[in-house]
């Protein structure tokens, strides 16, 4: 009788290869072996996927003791659960496993393999014994992508079936485990173990001790290290699984050193895994740096109840790398910086070599009891080695206990993302490192804070001067360049100097990746504001104002002028800012506030009840697309609190600003216009108390997002105002309709009105009924000719402050070569009689309209009275209600305590959020529909010309006869019977399998596209929260959305003192740079790059081009300016923006440009500015 053998027979089927997915659950009983020969030319073999094949596998039948020793807080504690040797019977598999692609090693890899493992026979041959000689001569190697399992397999659960692996207890089985001859596992016995309980990498497994045929093993890794008795059934079997487990141990040391040897010794192409190593690991080979980011995970097992609390840990080997935070009762998790997506993993190489793969586990977290694990999923070093930052997705093993969905599409994964960690990422992860619980790292470099005064309780504030005039101090500070002589001024000197350009610029903003100009800003004072320190204990405290602005991604704020009402900011002071524009229509947003010590006594008793340190004061948003460029405009403002029309019948003073415009190329600003709008920008802030600044800045006095009955009801009469707008629509048709004069000319001396619309109306009614095909052409001429019309509506008024561009102007600088000189001279008070009378004669036509409307409701309700209707009262106590102004706290008190507003809130609140998207809505169409916003409503004129125009040609009633006629021959033919047969008719010898089948394809079919559009909507998911994360973690807590319209229910235009002067740029002064703000844009994945870094990249790269030559320069000018007219946006047109690199450069004037450029400035004295000419933009 043939003697019995412990070692399993290996199956070798190359046609017949046994793929297994990444759960590897599949049942194990038999053993298959696919030929892998893809190698690279380096010897490195690529691995991915989510497939695996099964390589090489040994089995033993054994029994598992109870847990003699566990792991709590890093140590090894003997545990209680003791008794005699007992245990489970199991399955104990050693597996070596590959991706489904991979290569295998060379030198005969697969039968020195199936040598180690046993060697043996097939099932009815005679075994043989695998002795200590014959397994150390075996010359196996392992491949670069071979991962060893070290598998227990159960049996399935059986009704009463006490499924703890740790009880103790006798088996209850026939068979005996004796010290007799090993003996085979059959198929059958392979087979009756299916069930995996746990799995073991080869590192998570070591020999502690051996006795006879009993071996004490420690197993897993971190918190889950447990050391556990291994029985086999004889003691050869015993020193068989031990010398199977030394000698992969040796094998993997062995590829780890061979490795090693290749990655040194290599000189590969660029494509290959070995070119890709060297550039991560430095020359030295000291170092593997690879920055990892776990982005998200999917349709994760249900752990608890209802949900999961998930969270990973990532380890090399026994190794912990690293551990996220848990996320609470979430199925579907993204982690951000905040907790813990970002890692940074660096070893030496003989440290990654000596790895086959990361582990990121997937733990579910219990507040009581031990955290379960969900699965697994383990990476092949080649995708850490060759990773650039892409979106890669693993699908995860379920751990027992946890089993995924059969629909491939809902399976549990887990998405991840490595690169090459560079200097930058290093220096940012160390930093991360020092600062996890910190918020606002780098706000420093985006946000310009006030700078508060110097002005204590024992400095006096006036004095006599020699000739007994009265002198002011001057604030926030006397010039550093002559202290003595501007540390006293009187009234008017204060007031020149305020005028003088600006000594010390601070540029701020990123300006987008295509910087299309610049906005220079300076604030010069304000003018009668309130006393916001009235009640102070101090007698002469007053004001402390400061601005604060915001344009696009940019936030900067003034010094504080102390204890005055008409403050002026100095020329020496921080009040001038130069903005970077990335969309020519982005508004310029400033507010001035009242500047509180944070920590001050007298102010924490005298505003005690108040919610804000720093009193709002008032705010205007300045509408740059209303302006010219080649102008310096010195314009001032009212102020006023709210946006409410309420709020705005008294100012809170006046506003003084200068500003001026710059465009790189005003036909590229113009196009870039035309695109659809730059994405939502946001600024973001540290502490409370600049959130307070900027979010009134940004966002105003009123929360609108907040529920209010009052704010609900507002919405509800704007929407209801807008009906008002039919009176216009009819006013217009009937001076259309009976030829009313509107454009004024000169016929014979006199001043005529020419009806122009008229004339329009009469030509085209004429050709429609000619020619009807020409309807599609007259509705987008009927579109321009009404947004013509309206721009000439509002160029009526006498008011230059009131008005916009013309539409000419923007076709003149879209068509024209050269730049078009369209700096304009405006005095102050200009036409200040004719602007009076106009606006008297606007408001006495409200009036009358007012007047109208209550006496036609009079004589509604007195004809209602005499007809015997009974009117409601109740609507008329309403209204009067709805009309009356309240104070804003005190509404929000009744609010609160009124508790109707607590039984609606659940049902209006919903509906108010969506009339507010309304609302903006209809407020952003009105400004580009009165022209507010020229570039909007200037490219819908003048594309709803050029489709009229090209529709002209397009003979509509042929083509609609014709295309008839094609559908009439052809789509009613007799051959439909053809049709029916080859396409829709059933077919008879169709199965009802297959029917189902042709449905579940139709099904799957209309489902694909929505599986990606939630596939695309997750990655836009994750990218949102984990910038915002990011955000947080690098400029602060607070965003705010900043308005890209003017979303103000009201305009505010400049007063009219404001004026505006052309300039000589050939007289214009330098622009000195103190301080650059950059802006709070954000790009790329992982870890983001700030404005800064963007900055000094292209620095870098601009100072690695060679310079053009003088003559190379024009000619290239010359040949490029038809070109870059047209060419495409996505062309860089402006590089570096590098800290001291400007559109502008230190010798480029303030405010002036050559002659064709833009911008001007406006000096003390009058006199215009002086420009380099050696600084021009080209």
């Amino acid at each position: 009788m043939p003697s019995s053998s412990n070692n399993v027979p290996m199956t070798i089927r190359e046609e017949e290869p046994l793929l297994l997915n990444s759960k590897l659950d599949n049942n194990l009983a038999q053993t298959s072996v696919m030929p892998l020969n893809n190698q690279d030319a380096s010897g490195f073999a690529t691995a991915g996927g989510d497939e695996f094949i099964l390589r090489s596998q040994r089995s033993w039948i054994i029994k598992v003791g109870p847990i003699k020793k566990y792991m709590f807080k890093g140590h090894l504690i003997r545990s209680v659960r003791l008794g005699y040797f007992g245990g489970k019977r199991r399955k104990l598999s050693v597996q070596v496993q590959a991706p489904h692609h991979a290569t295998t090693g060379g030198g005969g890899g697969l039968l020195a393999l199936s040598r180690l493992f046993g060697g043996g026979k097939q099932d009815g041959e005679e075994s043989q014994d695998l002795s200590q000689t014959e397994a150390d001569g075996v010359m196996a190697q392992l491949s670069e992508n071979d991962v060893v399992w070290i598998k227990v397999y159960k049996k399935p659960k059986q009704v009463g079936d006490d499924d703890d692996d740790a009880s103790v207890g006798t088996d209850g089985g026939t068979e005996s485990m004796t010290d007799g001859e090993p003996t085979l596992i059959s198929s059958a016995e392979e087979a009756e173990y299916s069930v995996e309980s746990d799995a073991y990498e080869l590192s998570d497994l070591e020999i502690l001790e051996r006795k006879n045929k009993t071996l004490e093993c420690k197993l897993g890794t971190g918190n889950e290290t447990v050391v556990r008795e291994l029985r086999f059934r004889s003691a050869v079997e015993a020193d068989a699984f031990a010398r199977v487990y030394s000698k992969l141990e040796k094998m993997v040391s062995e590829r780890t050193q061979e490795q090693l040897a290749k990655f040194r010794k290599s000189s590969a192409p660029a494509e290959s895994v070995v070119h890709d190593l060297e550039k991560i690991v430095d020359k030295s080979g000291e170092a593997i740096a690879i920055l990892c980011e776990i982005v998200s995970a999917q349709s994760l097992p249900i752990a608890d109840m209802y949900s999961t609390d998930p969270y990973i840990i990532v380890r090399m080997g026994r190794t912990e790398i690293h551990r996220t935070a848990h996320i609470s009762k979430n199925r579907d998790p993204i982690w951000t910086i905040r907790n813990g997506s970002l890692f940074l993993l660096e070893m030496t190489p003989e440290e990654f070599f000596s790895f086959p793969s990361m582990s990121f586990v997937v733990k579910d977290f219990d507040q009581f009891g031990s955290n379960e694990i969900l699965g697994a999923v383990h990476v092949p070093l080649q995708d850490l080695l060759t990773g650039t930052g892409e979106r890669k997705e693993y699908v995860i093993t379920p751990r027992k206990g946890f089993r995924s969905t059969k629909d491939e599409d809902f399976k549990p994964r887990l998405y991840l993302r490595f690169r090459r960690a560079s200097k930058e990422d290093i220096l940012f992860m160390q930093n991360f490192e020092d600062n996890k619980k910190a918020v606002g790292v780098y706000v420093d470099e985006t946000f310009l804070r006030y700078r508060p005064p110097h002005l204590g309780l024992t400095k006096r504030l006036h004095k006599k001067g020699d000739n007994k005039e009265i002198l002011n101090r001057v604030r926030p500070f006397p010039d550093p360049d002559r202290p003595e002589d501007t540390k006293w001024m009187t009234k008017d000197e204060i007031n020149q100097d305020s005028l003088v350009m600006s000594k010390n610029w601070v540029e701020a903003g990123s300006g987008g990746r295509e910087r299309v100009g610049r906005v220079y800003l300076e604030i010069l004072g304000c003018d009668k504001l309130p006393n916001m320190d009235s009640l102070t204990l101090d007698l002469r405290d007053a004001t402390d104002a400061f601005v604060s602005v915001v344009f696009e991604d940019a936030i900067v704020s003034t010094d504080v002028i102390a204890n005055t009402l008409s403050p002026r900011w100095p020329s020496w002071s921080q009040r001038a800012f130069a903005f970077n524009v990335a969309h020519p229509s982005s508004d310029l947003i400033l507010a001035v506030f009242d500047y509180d010590p944070e920590a001050s006594p007298l102010q924490m008793l005298s505003r005690a009840a108040t919610t804000s340190l720093h009193d709002a004061i008032g705010r205007v948003q300045v509408n740059l697309s209303a302006f010219h460029a080649n102008t310096v405009y010195t314009l001032c403002y009212p102020l006023y609190y709210g946006e409410k029309a309420e709020e705005m019948t008294k100012s809170n003073g006046k506003v003084w600003i200068r500003l001026r415009k710059e465009w790189v190329d005003v036909r590229r600003a113009l196009v870039v216009a035309a695109l659809p709008p730059h994405p939502p920008v946001f600024v973001t802030v540290a502490r409370p108390v600049d959130y307070q600044v900027a979010h009134y800045t940004t966002e105003g006095a009123h929360v609108e997002t907040d529920f209010s009955l009052s704010i609900f009801t507002e919405y509800i009469q704007e929407l209801q105002s807008y009906t008002e707008l039919s009176n216009v629509a009819i006013d217009a048709f009937m001076a259309v309709w009976l030829w009313r004069g509107h454009y004024p000319v000169t016929f014979r001396g006199r001043d005529v009105l020419l009806p122009l619309h008229s004339i329009t109306a009469y030509i085209w009614a004429i050709v429609l009924t000619r020619n009807f095909n020409t309807l599609p052409s007259f509705v987008f001429f009927a579109i321009g000719w009404g947004f013509l019309a309206t721009n000439e509506h509002v160029n009526q008024s006498p008011s230059v402050w009131h008005r916009t561009p013309h539409f000419l102007d923007g076709l003149r600088l879209l068509l024209n070569f050269r730049w078009t000189d369209m700096s304009i001279n405006i005095d102050p008070n200009y036409n200040a009689e004719a602007v009076e009378a106009y606006q008297k004669a606007m408001e006495d036509r409200v009036s009358r309209r007012k007047h109208e409307k209550e006496l036609e409701l009079q004589y509604d309700m007195e004809t209602k009275k005499r007809l015997g209707v009974v009117v409601d009262d109740a609507e008329a106590e309403d209204a009067e209600i709805v009309n009356s102004h309240r104070n804003n706290i005190l509404s929000k008190v009744k609010d609160l305590v009124n508790p109707m507003t607590l039984t609606v809130k659940p049902v209006l609140h919903p509906i108010q959020l969506k009339l507010r998207s309304v609302i903006i809505g209809l407020r952003i169409t009105k400004s580009i529909i009165m022209w507010d916003d020229f570039y909007y409503a200037w490219w819908i004129t003048f594309f709803c010309f050029a489709i009229s125009i090209m529709l002209v040609w397009i003979p509509w009633g042929w083509m609609m006869r014709w295309l008839l006629r094609v559908i009439a021959w052809v789509g009613f033919g007799p051959w439909m019977m053809l049709v029916d047969q080859k396409y829709f008719a059933e077919n008879p010898d169709m199965t009802e399998k297959e029917r189902e089948e042709l449905i579940r394809k139709k099904v799957e079919t209309r489902y694909d596209a929505v599986i990606k559009a939630a596939s695309d909507y997750q990655v836009r998911k994750e990218r949102i929260i984990k910038l915002k994360s990011m955000s947080t973690y690098m400029f602060g807590r607070f965003h705010l959305r900043v308005p890209r319209f003017n979303e103000d229910l009201i305009t505010i235009n400049p007063l009219p003192e404001s004026y505006a002067k052309a300039y000589d740029p050939s007289k214009a002064p330098p622009i000195h740079f103190v301080d650059h703000k950059y802006g709070q844009r954000l790009e790329g994945d992982m870890i983001p790059m700030r404005d800064i870094q963007i900055a000094q990249k292209k620095k870098a790269i601009a100072s690695k081009e060679p310079k053009k030559t003088h003559m190379q320069a024009r000619a290239g000018k010359a040949l490029g300016r038809f070109r870059k007219s047209v060419a495409p946006l996505g062309k860089r047109v402006v590089d570096g923006i590098a800290d001291g690199e400007h559109l502008i450069t230190d010798n480029v004037p303030l405010l002036g440009r050559k002659s064709g450029q833009n911008g001007g400035h406006q000096t003390r004295n009058g006199a215009i500015s002086e420009a380099s000419k050696s600084n021009k933009i080209d």
